[in-house]
């Protein structure tokens, strides 16, 4: 069998990153994903911010105006940004006392997201952007995580009714951070969730400081009820009810080339049987 890899040089990533008001980020989002090959946020519940990341091969668009200065992390704060068991010990609290959410997610924010600008090879950018290093060790408070991709022209009102619903509509309900944000452009695998349109994905964390079990599945039903509404499609590879894929519009045509190339199921596990025979 031959195989071609698609691959492109290395190149130079530019990111400025820091905190940017999520109204801000709602009111500009047009601007922010046109200005920057790579734009994301990671919001951060209860506190009105994201902490945004403007990534971009192009040295003269090095410097975002929207994102905040804030004073640069001094020893102390490096200190506590390199500390998860002092991350998992606040965030322990919140699990055994809900409502302290908000202190903990307005303390923190400030410490483990600092204003910074940095440069590096793509490779490594990237790398150090998804919460890993090099050699593929997680980084942080361990977490469960619900994640789902609408068309990205619904992402201004799914976000604001996400926030609503944790902020404003469920009075006991506290989320932890960071909530990440960020976007694709529409591919062709028919059961990729960002098929055929343009996406945004929104991924819902729940921390497990210290591997406790957590409470979170009436979270992440609300959460799916919400992102159903703008044709949600599950991360496959994350925590989600698998009872809900009939709005894969091209379910049918992957059904019909599953079946052509097996059609007597000799390759379809028992999950995939049950899952084909309920879509």
């Amino acid at each position: 069998v031959d195989v071609t890899l698609q691959c492109v040089p290395s190149f130079t990533c530019f990111v400025h990153e820091g905190p940017m008001k999520l109204d801000v980020l709602v009111d500009n989002l047009e601007y922010l994903q046109t200005t920057y090959s790579n734009f994301k946020a990671w919001w951060v519940p209860h506190t009105g911010y994201v902490h945004a990341f403007c990534i971009t091969d192009d040295a003269t668009k090095t410097h975002e105006p929207l994102i905040e200065s804030t004073p640069h992390p001094n020893e102390y704060n490096q200190m506590i940004l390199d500390t998860t068991k002092l991350q998992e010990e606040m965030m322990a609290v919140t699990q055994r006392i809900p409502s302290s959410t908000p202190i903990v997610n307005q303390s923190l924010r400030p410490l483990i997201f600092p204003h910074k600008k940095s440069s590096g090879p793509s490779y490594l950018v990237q790398a150090n952007l998804t919460g890993c290093n090099l050699k593929g060790e997680g980084a942080g408070v361990r977490f469960v995580a619900c994640e789902y991709s609408i068309d990205a022209r619904h992402t201004t009102t799914a976000l604001l009714e996400l926030r609503d619903m944790v902020e404003k509509q469920s009075p006991d309900l506290f989320l932890s951070f960071p909530v990440d944000i960020r976007f694709t452009s529409a591919d062709a695998s028919l059961l990729s969730p960002g098929f055929g349109r343009s996406s945004c994905w929104i991924g819902l964390p729940y921390k497990r400081p210290f591997g406790i079990s957590c409470e979170h599945e009436e979270l992440f039903r609300l959460f799916e009820t919400n992102m159903m509404k703008y044709g949600g499609r599950q991360h496959w590879g994350k925590s989600c009810d698998f009872s809900v894929l009939t709005f894969y519009e091209s379910m049918p045509r992957f059904k019909e080339i599953r079946a052509s190339f097996d059609p007597e199921g000799k390759f379809l596990t028992e999950f995939w049987a049950n899952l084909l025979k309920e879509t």
